[in-house]
């Protein structure tokens, strides 16, 4: 008897235990059950043929495997694309029967996306437009320039985790065009916050001073696009890029952000620029130069944050790709269930930028996306190392100087000159060979990165080869690779062919040179890291070409845009589209290469 007490109180233990964990589980499957799905299956996107008459069609395989087990998610033809679940085991094999299905380039993952996500804490009887945020961006002076009745209201689309509709500092200006692509529903929530947070930023800025927010300044245009917790897939960024766009949104603000590009997100971001949007993302909260998209894409504006010293915060990423900086830490904003909160992180001061926008283009809204751009980055406050730098981008966001400079451009009228966006290929001009030949290199107001292939006849040094030039007492400057610094360049300053020069002219000029062989080897020492180095020909080659002998050890090439006052997207070996190593290089401009290892550039 004693020993089958035993076993009977064992058993019915562990039977109650096992009943429990069984209710314990129906319990919880619901609330889990969004995520079991993503364990078992995966999202692939099916690239097209433009312009393809007949939907793709899973069925035309006759392959049951197929019918049966994957399922078309989204169709987004205006993109080219559309997306299957299919399941996690055997995904190759799934990845390559899609793709015999006829009209299908390509098939790859569908790439995720997370909210910008940042920490706050609750707060109580605040004013959010007087915060320190707006305060060192001078939004006051911003708003001062922004007239009653002055023009129609803006509209701005924030795509995230959705925005709290019932909020009170948000209803006003909420459109009816919004969509919530987790739910395929009209129907408008945010049970993160993360999207609302922004919105009310935006709406904050847009609606402070003179009671603007009477008159709706603004139209705000929710895209629910994923959660905290399930992420946002890029194929959902996609065709929520493209239906704000569709809907009338002149500025598009994108809180979220991962590794991975997406050919997908790029053409509908190439859309939404074809339609005249200004697409604003944060650069991340990594403290990492990874790459980091949408931010990344060049047609976006990457916004880091500084904190209240105006030093870079701690979390903030960094790299080639950042445009502007804005104050990201402690800034305060509306919240689900109408209230406020106080966070940190780059998507609040992405959230800024796009608030300025809005009042820049109120101001004038006959400035196109580039003259906007233009105008946020040359007016911003110049933090780190003189001009653009990896840590800062252009600098500050000066929300003040920005407005007032499209006021000013609005007095003036606009100017009806088409935006020259080459780097300046076409301003070349240039007569006889390289054994001996006179060659005239325009330069453009402002910064300009220039190289000469071959030995001045005249034996000009580095220093006298830019005589006549007005620099406007900025210092001419080359690359040291080897220090990864840069040098000033003095009147006796060695030259060497095909390093590059950093120099400033005060006017659009032409520097006339004669070029002389001289029977040498042109050579070029590079090192690891970044070299500024310039193309060996007189005529326009490709940086395939150009960078043939660096075989394998370039990385990446970056080339500044003397005409636009900014860098064009980087050139990256067997990349596509606007990345691609096919890209022309224009003859005597220097460009940053990346090198993963030491080589000798002998063009």
């Amino acid at each position: 008897m004693g020993s089958y007490e035993t076993y009977y109180r064992r058993y019915s233990a562990s039977r109650i235990v096992l009943i429990i964990s069984i209710l314990i589980c129906w319990l919880i499957s619901p609330a889990f059950g969004d995520q079991a799905i993503l364990e078992e299956t995966e999202r692939v996107i099916l690239y097209t043929a433009s312009g393809m008459e007949s939907p793709i069609n899973l069925s035309s395989l006759n392959n049951s495997a197929v019918v049966e087990n994957c399922t078309v998610v989204l169709r987004a033809p205006q993109l080219n694309f559309l997306v299957v679940q299919i399941p996690v085991n055997n995904s190759s094999f799934y990845q390559n029967e899609l793709l015999k299905i006829s009209g299908v380039s390509s098939v790859e993952q569908d790439p995720v996306r997370i909210p910008d996500s940042f920490s706050g804490t609750p707060t109580s009887d605040v004013n959010i437009s007087d915060q320190w945020a707006f305060n060192r961006t001078d939004m006051p002076r911003a708003w001062s320039m922004v007239k009653p009745g002055s023009s129609s209201a803006v509209t701005v689309a924030v795509l995230d985790t959705g925005v709290d509709v019932s909020h009170s500092g948000l209803k006003p200006f909420i459109s009816s065009q919004g969509f919530d692509w987790v739910d395929n529903s009209s129907a408008m929530q945010d049970t993160d916050g993360h999207g609302t947070f922004l919105a009310g930023i935006v709406c904050a800025i847009t609606g402070a001073g003179q009671n603007l927010s009477v008159e709706k300044k603004i139209s705000l245009i929710p895209e629910r696009v994923g959660t905290n917790t399930s992420g946002i897939f890029a194929s959902r960024s996609a065709v929520a890029i493209q239906h704000a766009a569709d809907n009338g949104a002149r500025i598009i603000l994108m809180g979220y952000g991962g590794s991975g590009q997406s050919p997908a997100e790029e053409a509908a971001i190439s859309y939404a620029i074809r339609k005249g949007c200004i697409l604003i993302a944060p650069a991340g909260n990594e403290a990492s130069n990874e790459g980091h998209y949408p931010s990344d894409y060049s047609d976006v504006i990457s916004v880091g944050s500084t904190a209240k010293t105006d030093g870079l915060s701690y979390f903030s990423n960094y790299g080639i790709f950042v445009d502007l900086v804005a104050p990201g830490e402690g800034v305060i904003s509306a919240w689900p269930g109408n209230t406020t909160k106080t966070a940190t992180g780059t998507s609040p001061a992405a959230a800024l930028v796009a608030g300025t926008t809005a009042l820049i283009t109120d101001v004038n809204p006959d400035l196109s996306n580039e003259e906007i751009r233009s105008i946020l980055e040359s007016t911003s406050h110049d933090l780190g190392r003189t001009g653009r730098d990896i840590y800062y981008g252009y600098g500050l966001l000066n929300a003040g100087a920005a407005t007032a400079e499209a006021e000013k451009q609005h007095t003036k009228g606009r100017n009806t000159e088409p935006i020259n966006q080459s780097s300046g290929s076409e301003q070349i001009k240039r007569s006889g060979s390289l054994g001996k030949g006179g060659i005239e290199i325009n330069l453009n107001p402002g910064w300009n990165f220039v190289s000469v292939p071959s030995y001045p006849a005249s034996g000009k040094t580095g220093g006298d080869l830019f005589q006549g030039i007005n620099t406007e007492g900025h210092t001419i400057w080359k690359f040291n690779a080897v220090s990864q610094d840069w040098v000033a360049v003095e009147k006796q300053t060695n030259f060497t062919p095909l390093e590059g020069f950093l120099l400033y002219s005060d006017r659009q000029t032409s520097l006339p040179l004669v070029l002389d062989n001289r029977n040498g080897t042109r050579v070029l020492n590079m090192s690891t890291g970044w070299n500024l180095v310039g193309s060996p020909n007189l005529t326009p080659m490709s940086a395939k070409d150009a960078l043939v002998s660096l075989s394998k050890n370039w990385v990446s090439l970056l080339q500044y845009n003397s005409t636009m006052q900014n860098y064009d997207p980087a050139i990256i070996p067997g990349a596509n589209g606007s990345h691609s190593d096919s890209r022309m290089l224009s003859p005597f401009s220097a460009y940053w290469v990346y090198m993963n290892a030491g080589a000798v550039y002998h063009p």
